[in-house]
């Protein structure tokens, strides 16, 4: 099956580089991987090939390449001390076709544990390929592959597989050939016209066809409304991975125009949602609001690129409906809680970069942080300019910049423009020093008031996971130390239903509709905390209707 789109065949110019890949099943062994680049060589008669390197935590990514050939010029032999590196020699501009294979570089199948998901997958029954893993560069002085010179992709897919990828459009510019998936073999592939525009969904094995795409069409509704833009192609990928009894996983990677899924198959909506609207709106912030630092300062900007992604989440889940008022605060009130106990805290933007891949507390920190400080910012910009602005008319601007840089460094200027208001200290203190963020009691207009003081600290005191017998959560671990031992919660017993308590707060007891160890229906109450006391912010909603009230428009960033 080849497949070739020629959506630009109105395109002023040839494509600088053409891209073919191919894929073949093997008959019960793992499926092989070619791909081929047609380039012109560089006028000097020396063309670099930049193999990639590292790429979202994954290192030594060339080790998923082989069998490297050339034609029309000559490869030299690899440098031991540069791995990435590959220098071919020919004549000047002569044609050049290079050749090479990916391969699995590891043993197994993807598994939450082995946390090595966006390598390539090459099985007997399948194919996952993220395009940062297996596209190589050629880097020439005078005309150099990059940036936004088109190049063409086509594939060819053996045997009856099915094939989905965001690279199906043929010809794109050659800086969004990373942000890709390609997915092939026992995938099946659905679609639905969302605004016009066509929204794919491709999932293999247990996990649910019907269950993504409904979470992925709320997703898409949600920031289309946000942003008042018009539908475009979307796909997500969804690959199974394996988990230890019990457990349940939900992940993946954005890519723009695409989302890869690495899962199970036993993980809430309200959670698939989440995630869903969250990547989705990667697709604005930054996607058409500018870059991020390139290198490994980058870190430094996520509390732009996902701090901020996380309060457009909130707004657009709403707008779609993918939850309600009260679930919002609810999410608002775990980011709160998970913020003021990140021993990370206080840290400079500094700690994050040096520690963004090491270490966990760092990783989440830009997420929480930069969520903290957007609400900051609305909160501040509606009470200084009496409602006539909020946040979402500086990020509508952004996106709207005829020239756009790097998000991070050009906010507060977008800010100044749009406003008037110079938050140049806010930024400082939060931001690059650190300094906790503390929300007015009025943040949240109607919805109700933030509560900052010292709070007993919630301390769930166990371990909850899937049940693989049915409904609800199971109990696989209680610390024996902890408040629900004190419970008398064990191992065992299936959570049904909160009903009462909330997570995060350790002002009131959490209460369960069970099934105790005896397997007889119950509820069971205990105090979440340890008895220490912290620092702490909440919102405590309003006694009214959230939905009518004007909360839902405060939320979702439709008040004036």
């Amino acid at each position: 099956m080849i497949i070739t789109s020629l959506l630009a065949l109105a395109q002023a110019s040839a494509p600088a580089g053409d891209y073919h890949v191919e894929i073949r099943p093997q008959d019960g062994a793992s499926a092989e991987v070619f791909i081929t680049l047609h380039i012109e060589g560089d006028s000097d008669g020396e063309t670099m090939l930049q193999l990639p390197s590292s790429w979202g935590g994954e290192d030594e990514l060339w080790r998923g390449f082989t069998g490297i050939s050339v034609q029309g010029g000559t490869l030299q032999p690899a440098d031991p001390e540069t791995p990435t590196e590959r220098v071919v020699t020919h004549d000047a501009g002569a044609d050049l076709t290079i050749r090479w294979q990916i391969i699995q570089d590891r043993e197994g199948t993807p598994s939450a544990a082995a946390r090595d998901n966006y390598r390539p997958w090459l099985q007997p029954s399948y194919v996952h390929l993220l395009g940062q893993t297996i596209f190589l560069r050629a880097e020439r002085d005078n005309n150099p592959l990059s940036g936004d010179m088109p190049v063409s992709v086509n594939f060819d897919v053996g045997g009856d597989w099915a094939l989905a990828s965001d690279l199906e459009i043929g010809s794109l510019p050659y800086d969004r050939l990373g942000a890709s998936v390609i997915v092939v073999g026992d995938f099946r592939v659905s679609e639905q016209i969302i605004d016009g525009a066509p929204v794919r969904v491709a999932v293999r094995g247990e996990m649910s066809d019907a269950q993504i795409m409904s979470v992925t069409r709320s997703a898409v509704e949600g920031n289309l409304a946000y942003w008042g833009d018009a539908g475009e192609p979307y796909l997500v990928t969804a690959l199974p991975i394996e988990v230890e009894p019990g457990r349940s996983s939900f992940g993946g990677t954005n890519l723009r125009d695409a989302f890869a899924i690495f899962g199970t198959n036993n993980v809430p909506d309200e959670i698939i949602a989440r995630v869903l609207v969250h990547e989705h709106s990667h697709s604005w912030v930054p996607g058409r609001m500018g870059t991020l630092t390139q290198g490994p300062e980058q870190p430094q900007d996520y509390w732009f690129s996902e701090g901020f992604t996380d309060f457009v989440t909130t707004r657009a889940g709403l707008m779609s409906g993918a939850w309600d008022a009260e679930a919002a605060i609810g999410q608002l009130n775990e980011f709160l809680a998970e913020y003021m106990a990140s021993p990370a805290r206080e840290d400079p933007n500094t700690a994050i970069r040096d520690g963004f891949w090491s270490s966990a507390e760092h990783q989440r920190l830009p997420y929480l942080r930069g969520n903290l400080f957007a609400l900051l910012v609305d909160q501040h910009i509606h009470t200084e300019t009496n409602g006539a602005h909020s946040l979402d008319d500086v990020l509508f601007a952004m996106r709207d910049a005829p020239e756009q840089g790097l998000v991070a460094h050009t906010f507060v200027d977008f800010v100044f423009e749009v406003t008037g208001l110079d938050i140049t200290e806010l930024h400082q203190r939060h931001i690059i020093e650190g300094e906790t963020i503390i929300l007015p009691a009025n943040t949240f207009g109607s919805c109700g008031v933030v509560e900052s003081g010292l709070q007993p600290v919630f301390v769930y005191g166990m371990e909850l996971g899937a049940n693989p017998d049915g409904e609800g959560s199971l109990v696989t671990a209680v610390d024996p130390d902890g408040p629900a031992a004190a419970g008398g919660f064990a191992p065992g017993m299936v959570l049904l239903e909160r009903v009462a308590g909330a997570v995060g707060d350790a002002t009131q007891d959490s209460a369960f509709r069970l099934l105790d160890l005896e397997g007889n229906e119950r509820v069971m109450s205990y105090r979440p905390t340890n008895g220490r006391m912290e620092m702490s912010q909440r919102i405590v909603p309003a006694d009214a209707d959230l939905m009518t009230n004007g909360c839902l428009e405060r939320l979702a960033g439709r008040a004036l």
